[in-house]
This record gives C-alpha cells, structure tokens and sequence, in this order.
C-alpha cells in the first residue's frame, strides 16, 4: 500500500496542472491566430494616420517592409504581443543558447509577454507608454508594429516623462495644436526605431537617433506641424528628457544629440556616463544635508544642483557642470511655464556641505596603532 502513495501523489499533481496546460496551450493557439492575421489586433500605419487626421503617406519616410498600429485597449492584443516576444527571443539567442535551453525557456517568455500585454492592454495603462516590436531581419524584410500613445496634452506628456506633477503648462501655441504635434512625433519616433539594427544595445543611441529623424521629418512636413508649433514642441521635448534622465536614469536621454543634430556611438556612452555621474555626485550632495523638509525631490536637486555650480571643487569639471546648468535650466523653463509652482523655496541659497568630495573618506578615527607589548614582525624573535 505504501507503494501507492506516490503514484496517487502524481496523479493528483496531473490534475491541478491539467487546466493550466490547457490554459497555456490555447492562449498559444490564440497567440498563433493573431500572428496569422494581424489585422485582428492592429491596422496599417496609414489608417491608423487618416483615424488620427494626420497624413497617410507617412509610411514613406522608413524603410520597414509594414509598420501596423496596435490596437490600444484590444483584447487579443496581449496574446499577439506575447507571440512577438518569443519570436524576438529566439531570433536574438540563436546560435548563442543551447536549443533545448531555448525551448525550455519559451514557456516562461511567452507567460511574461503575456502579463506585459495585459498590463498594456487595461484601459488605465500609460496613456503615453509607446514601443515598437520588430525581429532583426534586414530591414526591407522588416515586419514592425508599434503600440501608439494616447492622444495627450502637453502638461501630461511632461508629468508621464518627468513625474513633476504639473497641473497647468503654460504654452505659446495652442494645446490642441501640441497634442497632435506630439502624436506624430511619438508615431515617426516609433517607426524610426522600426528601420534600427536591433542588435545595438546603447539604449541611448537609438532614442536619440528616434528622436532627432522624427523632428527632421516634421521640419520637412509643414501640413503636419507648423513651424512655430513645432519650435516649442521642440522646447517642451528637451527640456523634459534632460529631467526625465536626472529622474529615471540615461537610456532615453538625448539632448546633447538634439543640440549636435546627431551622435556617435562614443558620444552617446560619454553623454550617457556623463549623467550617470551628475546623478551619484546630486545624490551624495543630498545625502549630506538630510531630509529636505516640505521641497519636492525636484526642487532639492534644482537647490543641490545650483551649488554644484558654485562649488570651488568642480571649477573645471566642464562635464558635470555642463549636466548641473542643463539640470537647472530645464527646472527654470517649466517653473516659469507653471507660474512659479515647481520652485516655491526661492529664498537665499541652500547651503551644502561638499566635504565629502574635498577630504580622504574616513567615517571615524582609525583604531590601527601597535599593541604594546606586542612583538614586532619581520623578522625572527632574538
């Protein structure tokens, strides 16, 4: 009888895992049908453009074989989603991981596209949150889709990229005209990214790239922006990545390439370690003074950033201070277009303590001298 009880164990563990690989076995079905016919989760870029009021040839400005248009909000969209996903992962680790290991792993890849597809898919999802999704084939083989943004105000593209929390943001042009600027900048920054070697992964690199093409095509596509639109588009754009990578981190941070009107793959790790730097050395300035009290995080780096400035100890570290005047400069342009809110602690300057960067670390008092008595070493005793 003893004998039985793990087979009555394996039989019951077959029960419990019954639904679940039947669960998984037809949301791959699913999945399959989906990437049979796309059309059920998206359409062409053109419709999706004439939907949007915006130009259908836009398609001519990349190289992609197609570039469709999710479906924000489709319901069969995680399951094509989690498709791709697996696509990309056997495309990439081809040659590199051991087949069996690849297979193994799928299961997991597509469960993880799946739960991504699902959280993008909810109608309160990042009304801003955009990608493409394309496998490294050559480009003129190329079959790219691209989940779009909502159609958003400008304050609420800032507050999606920067946190900042702006309620009001005064503009020159007029709101409506920004929201659809910036609707087709995010579709011809997408499909840039359509027409990249996948193979690269200086995030940096191609986020610039993305984003200087798609203002090169807007400067050349007056029936989509004009000028005068799009020069504060282009504003309200840099200044918003400059506090985006102070907030979040480098990999889309492209200012320095939006001001040299293109990068290398060098200038982009410099520009890229160049913030890394500014961020650690704000941070340890922060860390010296302790809480800041009722200022936001953004103001106190804004404080913290503009002592950097004055600090005798960076004289001459044109990098950093470089990054802390681009810092300060971005904080000021949307302090002035939010009347003066961002910035509310605007009396004398904080004072900070930049010892930690100035004198040898030493947290207490060294306990190292010779013990007394003790006999001395480095050679034999007498």
């Amino acid at each position: 009888m003893a004998l039985a009880a793990p087979a009555k164990i394996k039989d019951r563990l077959k029960r419990k895992l019954r639904p679940l690989v039947l669960a998984f076995c037809a949301a791959a079905g699913v999945s399959g049908v989906t990437q049979v016919e796309p059309s059920l989760v998206s359409h062409p870029l053109s419709e999706y453009a004439a939907t949007q009021g915006l130009p259908q040839d836009l398609g001519r400005h990349f190289h992609a074989a197609s570039i469709d248009i999710y479906r924000r909000h489709n319901a069969l969209y995680p399951f094509h989603f989690a498709g791709q996903a697996v696509r990309w992962e056997w495309q990439d680790r081809w040659g590199k991981d051991n087949i069996a290991l690849l297979a193994a792993k799928t299961p997991v890849i597509f469960a993880q596209g799946l739960f991504r597809g699902v959280e993008d898919a909810l109608p309160f999802s990042d009304p801003v949150g955009a990608f493409s999704l394309a496998v490294n084939v050559p480009v003129e083989e190329r079959a790219c889709f691209v989940r779009p943004p909502d159609r958003v105000y400008a304050e609420e593209l800032v507050n999606a990229l920067t946190g900042l929390g702006v309620e009001r943001l005064r503009t020159v042009s007029d709101p409506e005209r920004l929201a659809d600027g910036f609707l087709a900048f995010a579709l011809l920054h997408e499909g840039r990214h359509c027409d990249q070697d996948k193979r690269f992964r200086a995030t940096a690199v191609l986020e610039a790239d993305a984003d200087i093409y798609a203002f090169r095509v807007l400067e050349a596509r007056p029936d989509m922006v004009d000028a005068d639109t799009l020069n504060e588009m282009r504003d309200i754009w840099t200044q918003a990545r400059v506090l985006e990578g102070v907030a979040k981190g480098g990999g889309h941070f492209s200012p320095p390439a939006l001001k040299r009107g293109g990068q290398t793959g060098l200038d982009a790790h410099e520009s890229f370690d160049n913030l890394a730097r500014f961020r650690a050395i704000l941070d340890d300035t922060l860390a010296g003074v302790g809480p800041s009290g009722s200022m936001t995080e953004t103001e106190a780096r804004y404080h913290a950033a503009k002592a950097i400035m004055r600090e005798p100890v960076f004289a001459g570290d044109t990098a950093l201070l470089d990054m802390a005047n681009a810092f300060v400069s971005a904080v000021d342009f949307f302090d002035q277009r939010c009347g003066g809110r961002l910035v509310t602690h605007k009396g004398p300057e904080q004072p900070f303590d930049f010892s930690f960067f100035r004198d040898a670390y030493k947290p207490v008092p060294d306990r190292i001298a010779p013990v007394s008595g003790a006999p001395k070493t480095g050679g034999p005793a007498a």
